[in-house]
C-alpha cells in the first residue's frame, strides 16, 4: 500500500469518528499548500528532512492539521482553540501470509508539549491501538518514521490512524502535525510459512476432447485477494509447455472453491494434469499438479445396425434382452457414457 495524497483522491476518512471527541477548529486536510501567511508560519518544504527523499518534494500534497476557521491551509493550528481530531485510512490493506510488515511515512510537527500528533492502528475493525512515539511534536524538519509491530502481521485488515490534539492554552502557535508518503510493506515467508494451492477434485477423470472439466481447488492458508491461472499439463503430466486456462480471482479470506475449464479439441491422452498458480499480487505461488486425467477422440457420429431379432420372421420371448438400432450425432457431453 502506498498513499503519496498526488492523485487527486486518497484512501483516508476525515473527522468522523475513530479515537478522541473528534471536534475543534484544527482539523484534517490535504492539500499542498506551505505558506501560513499572514497569521501562521510555514510549513517546511519536503526538501527539508533529516533524511531521505519525498515523493514530489519540494511542495507535494501532504496530510495535515490546519485551523478551519483561518482561511490558510498550510499546517497550522489555531492555539486558542481546543482541538481533538482523529482521521485513518478507509481501505484496509491485507497482510494475509505476511510477515515483518512494516508502515513507513514522513511526518512533521513542532507544537508543544500539550500540542502533539499521536499514531494507531486497527485490525480487522477492531479497537485502535496507539503505536510509534507517545507524542509526534518538537520536530521542525520533515522525519522518516518505521513503524514495525508483530500484530501487523497476518491479517486480513490492517489499517493506520493518526489523531492530533490541543488544548486551549493560547501560547505562540507554531506548525501542526503534516504527513505525506506513507508505505506499507511485507515479506511472504515462503520458508517458514508457505501456502500451497491444490487440487481436490477433477471430475470427469475421463472427459472428451472439448468438455468441461469440473476442478475443486484449495490453499493451505487465507491469502489477501489475488488473480489465480488454471494451466493443463500435456498427456505426460509436464507443465513445460502448459496449455493456459485462463484467469479467476480468490478473495480473502476463502481457501476452496471450484472453477471449470474447457479442454483443448486437439489432443488426446491418459495423463493430463490441473495445476492453479498465484500470478498477483505477491505472493507469487506455483500450485501442486492434480492426479491424471485422461482426454478421448470421442467419436461424433454413431449408426448401428438393426437387431436381427427385429427383422426377421421369428419370435421374441417375454423379457428377453435385444439390440435397438439407434444413431448418435455430435460428442458426448459431460455425465454421459463414453462410446
Amino acid at each position: 500500500m502506498t498513499e503519496t495524497f498526488e492523485n487527486g483522491t486518497n484512501s483516508f476518512d476525515f473527522n468522523t469518528g475513530g479515537v478522541g471527541t473528534n471536534s475543534g477548529n484544527n482539523q484534517w486536510v490535504v492539500n499542498n499548500v506551505y505558506s501560513g501567511a499572514p497569521l501562521y508560519p510555514n510549513t517546511p518544504s519536503e526538501d527539508s528532512t533529516v533524511s531521505g527523499t519525498i515523493n514530489g518534494a519540494p511542495y507535494s500534497h501532504y496530510l495535515h492539521i490546519h485551523d478551519a476557521a483561518s482561511g490558510i491551509g498550510n499546517a497550522n493550528l489555531n492555539s486558542n482553540t481546543q482541538s481533538d481530531r482523529f482521521t485513518f485510512i478507509g481501505s484496509p490493506f491485507c497482510t494475509l501470509g505476511m510477515n515483518n510488515v512494516i508502515f513507513t511515512f514522513f511526518w512533521t510537527c513542532q507544537g508543544d508539549t500539550n500540542a502533539y500528533g499521536e499514531v494507531y492502528y486497527r485490525i480487522d475493525g477492531g479497537p485502535w491501538t496507539q503505536t510509534g512515539l507517545p507524542k509526534y511534536n518538537n520536530q521542525s524538519k520533515w522525519k522518516y518514521e518505521r513503524l514495525s509491530n508483530p500484530a501487523f502481521n497476518n491479517v486480513q485488515n490492517l489499517q493506520l490512524g493518526f489523531r492530533w490534539v490541543n488544548p486551549a492554552s493560547g501560547v505562540s502557535s507554531n506548525t501542526s502535525f503534516g504527513i505525506d508518503d506513507i508505505i506499507a510493506v511485507g515479506a511472504y515467508q515462503n520458508i517458514s510459512n508457505p501456502v500451497n494451492v491444490s487440487i481436490n477434485l477433477i471430475y470427469p477423470l475421463t472427459v472428451c476432447q472439448g468438455d468441461f472439466l469440473t476442478i475443486g481447488y484449495s490453499l493451505s492458508a487465507p491469502l489477501c485477494d489475488g488473480t489465480y491461472r488454471i494451466q493443463m499439463s500435456d498427456a505426460n503430466g509436464s507443465f513445460a509447455n502448459p496449455v493456459d486456462g485462463g484467469v479467476f480471482s480468490v478473495f480473502a479470506p476463502d481457501t476452496n472453491g471450484y472453477i471449470g475449464f474447457q479442454t483443448p479439441t486437439n489432443v488426446q491422452g491418459n495423463c493430463f494434469k490441473i495445476r492453479i498458480n498465484r500470478v498477483s499480487p505477491e505472493p507469487q505461488l506455483i500450485g501442486q499438479a492434480s492426479v491424471c486425467f485422461t482426454i478421448q477422440n470421442c467419436p461424433a457420429t454413431i449408426v448401428t445396425t438393426g437387431a436381427p431379432v427385429m427383422n426377421d420372421n421369428d419370435t421374441t420371448c417375454i423379457q428377453s434382452v435385444i439390440d435397438v438400432k439407434f444413431n448418435s450425432y455430435g460428442v458426448f457431453g459431460p455425465g454421459n457414457p463414453n462410446p
